[in-house]
Parts: structure tokens; C-alpha cells; sequence
């Protein structure tokens, strides 16, 4: 089940309502909304959400948590306050670098079949029974 990452903050951008699943600990949600963010990330995600709140624009981008989970946060200004939700990223991205190595596997036989090398190396298997399947 997908953590609940849900947030809402007001115009200002004090963050005012986390999930129940926001790491951290403050006070307030504002405080612990920030003591949840890395401390190497900290100050660029306050800047960069604090740039989107005086423009009263939309807030986008990936960071780490303390505990090193990377997640993807958005949030959208709908002209009364800010709205948002973030989700983990770090196991997509294993996903797809797992992909990645599985299409190129696929992309080297692919090439291996349309050089003759499937053919050579079935020719180097034995009978012509296995050799017919694979030519």
C-alpha cells in the first residue's frame, strides 16, 4: 500500500496539514515537513518551494527524506491554498534500470540473430533438430 504523503499549506506556504505517513518530527507540520526533508536537500527544496509560493505558482521536483527515501513532491496553488502529494521514486527507478538492462539484453540477441550469429552458434550445438529452431 502507497504511503500517504499528502500535504496542504497556505498561501504563505506554511505547510499546515501532513499525512500520516510524513517523517519527522516539529511542532507544527511546517516544522515537520522540513525536519522530514535530508539535510543536504533542505534548504534547496524550502528555496525552490518558497520561489513557487511568491509566484503562486505549482511545486515539482524530487528530494530525499531522511531516512535517504527519494520522493517525487507536487504540490498546485489553487488560488486559496497549496494542494499536494509526493511518492517514492527510488523503487521506480530500480524498475526501470531493471528494464532498461532486460531491453538491451533483448536488443543484443536481436542483433546477434540478424548478424548470422545464432545461426553460427546453433550450428556449433550439435544435431540438426536444435539447429532448425533456432535458424
Amino acid at each position: 500500500m502507497a504511503k500517504d504523503y499528502s500535504w496542504e499549506a497556505d498561501a504563505n506556504g506554511n505547510v499546515t496539514k501532513l499525512g500520516k505517513d510524513w517523517p519527522g518530527k516539529g511542532n507544527t507540520a511546517n516544522e515537520k515537513w522540513e525536519n522530514s526533508i535530508h539535510p543536504d536537500d533542505r534548504q534547496k527544496v524550502i528555496d525552490t518551494f518558497n520561489a513557487a509560493v511568491a509566484k503562486k505558482g505549482n511545486f515539482d521536483m524530487e528530494y530525499r527524506l531522511n531516512d535517504g527515501t527519494m520522493i517525487h513532491d507536487k504540490g498546485k496553488w489553487d488560488g486559496k491554498k497549496y494542494s499536494g502529494s509526493a511518492e517514492v521514486v527510488e523503487k521506480n527507478k530500480n524498475m526501470n534500470t531493471e528494464l532498461n538492462s532486460a531491453v538491451s539484453a533483448v536488443q543484443s540477441a536481436v542483433n546477434d540473430y540478424k548478424g548470422g550469429t545464432v545461426t553460427r552458434k546453433a550450428n556449433q550445438l550439435g544435431p540438426s533438430s536444435d539447429k532448425t529452431m533456432l535458424s
